[in-house]
């Protein structure tokens, strides 16, 4: 699986070394504004009345 941390601090580092090295999950960081490349890197769209629309999954 994968999954996007949007904006500071950017606490992937350390959330990779708390899990396995096995472990299936990938994690990325991304700059607030980069919050569509986000959902668009994770195939998804944001749920909620004030979420902006994410691209169709291809």
């Amino acid at each position: 699986g994968r999954c996007a941390v949007i904006g500071a601090p950017d606490w992937t580092p350390n959330a990779r070394h708390a899990l396995p090295a096995s472990s299936p999950v990938e994690f990325r960081h991304f700059k607030i504004e980069e919050e569509a490349a986000a959902w668009e890197w994770l195939a998804a769209r944001p749920t909620g009345e004030e979420a902006t629309a994410a691209p169709e999954r291809k």
